[in-house]
């Protein structure tokens, strides 16, 4: 063994009912678990379905985002019907199951073209293009997460909720979007659940907007896992919700807010409740659930409620623990390693 890894605790399991590939480490008397989230031939699949039914080449593309046209050129392509309408629902929908499983950079875009279908255009064609040109040069890029039996102790439950104030050219309303991940030490942390979804009502301004994704994202994700993992573990878990807009924290830590008064109304969300769940004294057995001011340029939420540029893309794809793997040079690793393991054994 090298480095404190026992070659005959190393396992890798492919699961069936889930896209994930579980490697096991025995490393120092702790045991890491790593989990890669692969869904390669899924998205094979969902490319052959598109340049058949769509007849069209696919060419390299930096991230999965269509550039922004001039307004002529947009308005043009927003008056004629797309090629690809009768096919639209069966296209994206696709992409739709993928992303809520593996790839979670692709919630945004497939979450805008999804409310296009009944209306489907050649713009939607352009920006759907787009999508599979990138996923064609992109299927290496994998959602990972690890987690040691040293993190028993430490672990905590940690959200990355955002929004983005009425970025969607098409509609008025903000996107709401999360990152849910169990975070262990040492940089270790698992992807939980993650997601993208316009707001029911218009914002008026940035901080509602970010109460709305922070609200739905506790009321919806955060609090059902936390009573989850608790069940599961049988001890007290605690949470973090990272947000970066400070009036957002200013007005939850007050329980009110003036500018916000009317969101009971229009966005069906309390104040009055997220006080109470950040600073009323936790039940016995329960974790408590903290609210902490997040760098903007540091936040996981991100990916999940804006069309970013590639630069932004990538660095914010590995954030939320996405990397590349290359599929030749895993083969060979395995390859390796069994071949290690039979001269280990003829040796003895």
């Amino acid at each position: 063994a090298e480095d404190g890894i026992r070659d005959d605790l190393v396992t890798g399991v492919q699961t069936c009912a889930l896209p994930i590939y579980v490697v096991q480490k025995d490393v120092s008397g702790e045991v890491i678990t790593e989990v890669t989230f692969d869904m390669r031939q899924y998205f094979r699949s969902a490319i052959e379905d598109y340049l058949e039914l769509s007849g069209k080449t696919l060419t390299k593309a930096a991230s999965p985002f269509a550039p922004r046209l001039d307004a002529k050129e947009h308005e043009r392509l927003l008056q004629q019907e797309g090629e690809l309408a009768k096919h639209a629902a069966h296209l994206v929908m696709k992409l739709m199951y993928g992303a809520r499983m593996a790839l979670p950079y692709l919630c945004v875009i497939i979450s805008r073209l999804s409310s296009q279908i009944s209306k489907w255009t050649a713009d939607s064609d352009r920006r759907l293009h787009r999508v599979y040109c990138f996923l064609d040069g992109a299927l290496d890029i994998k959602l990972t997460g690890s987690l040691s039996t040293a993190d028993r102790d430490c672990i905590k439950l940690v959200a990355w909720p955002d929004a983005d104030l009425n970025g969607d050219y098409m509609d008025t309303k903000s996107t709401s979007g999360f990152f849910l991940e169990l975070v262990g030490a040492d940089g270790r942390g698992m992807p939980l659940d993650w997601g993208a979804k316009k707001q029911g009502c218009t914002a008026v301004h940035t901080a509602e907007a970010e109460v709305v994704s922070l609200s739905t994202c506790v009321r919806n994700a955060l609090i059902p896992m936390q009573i989850l993992l608790q069940r599961i573990l049988r001890e007290p878990v605690e949470c973090e919700v990272m947000e970066d807009n400070a009036a957002a924290i200013v007005a939850i830590t007050k329980g009110y807010s003036p500018a916000m008064r009317h969101i009971p109304r229009t966005q069906r969300v309390s104040l009055g409740m997220l006080h109470e769940v950040f600073h009323e004294e936790p039940e016995e057995g329960e974790g408590r659930i903290g609210l902490k001011k997040a760098n903007t340029d540091d936040h996981r939420g991100d990916a999940f409620t804006k069309e970013l540029d590639p630069h932004k893309f990538h660095a914010a794809i590995e954030m939320i623990r996405m990397k590349l793997h290359d599929e030749g040079a895993d083969e060979k690793d395995k390859r390796g390693n069994v071949a290690d393991k039979k001269g280990k054994g003829n040796s003895e």
